[in-house]
């Protein structure tokens, strides 16, 4: 097994039973601040590890580096969340949220910025949720800094705010569970504790009012 370290300076480590390895710009990295990490699928079905830093993207597999920032149509800022996408035809895509630029998707040769509409400010966007339900296409939660949470499904965007029951407009963390009644989207969110979405709606606050 291997275990991935993210660092604010020092790029990122790898820790296996062999001895430590430590990836950073002299290593290929375009940035030493690591942000995200991704598994996906990588060239023809290699297994990739994709990193989000502070200026730009990368993808290391097979012992290779390649970088990903404006040549390939990714902003080189903040790559804060990178999620892997079932898209309708059972393709795998991988998308990323970009701090000030947005959500941005990589179709295995260039990155392209997704527009969200005036669902919510997509340039806010910090944490990516992918849910994989059965065989259909995934769906995406995005948590933002400053503008709710936006939701893309069924090729639709939605959007939940302190309106629909948010405790706050900004969202630090995302979490998908199942049980026998179904999905639910956890919240996390700063100053306003945890909020339960089911069903297509908020259905709880647990904040230290309530324990």
């Amino acid at each position: 097994s291997t275990l991935w370290i993210g660092t604010r300076v020092a790029g990122l480590l790898r820790v296996q039973e062999t001895p430590w390895a430590a990836f950073d710009r002299d290593s290929g990295l375009p940035g030493d601040q690591v942000y995200s990490f991704l598994e996906a699928d990588g060239r023809e079905g290699a297994r990739a590890i994709w990193i989000g830093t502070n200026v730009g993207a990368a993808c290391l597999s097979e012992g290779r580096v390649d970088r990903h920032g404006v040549a390939t149509g990714l902003p080189a800022s903040q790559v804060r969340s990178l999620v892997s996408l079932r898209t309708a035809d059972g393709r795998r895509e991988v998308w990323a949220a970009v701090v000030g630029s947005g959500l941005f998707r990589f179709d295995g040769r260039t990155w392209h910025p997704v527009e969200a509409g005036a669902a919510f400010r997509a340039a806010d966007a910090v944490v990516l949720l992918a849910v994989d339900d059965g065989e259909g296409p995934s769906e995406l939660w995005v948590g933002t800094e400053k503008s709710g949470l936006g939701r893309y499904a069924g090729g639709r965007w939605s959007a939940f705010g302190v309106a629909d029951g948010l405790p706050s407009e900004s969202v630090l963390s995302l979490l998908s569970t199942r049980d026998e009644s179904g999905r639910t989207i956890w919240v996390g969110t700063r100053g306003g504790g945890l909020a339960r979405i089911a069903g297509g709606r908020v259905v709880a606050v647990h904040d230290r009012g309530k324990g």
